[in-house]
């Protein structure tokens, strides 16, 4: 409940690409964040705790603010897309 509370006092929710996933199968979020970090927009960082217990923390790549920014388009085909062609997923 605190990291709702949190999240919500902050004005995260209050962010114009706030909850654009929100009716993506956990799988396709899972594709595209694996796909961002291989592409450089996001960076993985990886922490051992002091009781050996490693911590994965997703944070902006080199190429994170050309993203949002609109400089680059992510081309990407969740699972569920029966359509033709590619579909872009546009994080603006």
């Amino acid at each position: 409940m605190k990291l709702y509370f949190d999240f919500h006092c902050l004005g995260h929710n209050k962010l114009p690409l706030y909850g654009r996933g929100k009716t993506w199968a956990r799988n396709d979020i899972e594709r595209l964040l694996h796909k961002l970090t291989i592409d450089e927009f996001l960076m993985e960082d990886l922490v051992v705790t002091r009781d050996d217990i490693t911590c994965a923390y997703i944070k902006v790549g080199a190429k994170g603010e050309d993203l949002i920014s609109g400089r680059y388009k992510v081309q990407y085909c969740p699972t569920e897309w029966r359509g033709e062609g590619n579909l872009y997923v546009s994080l603006r």
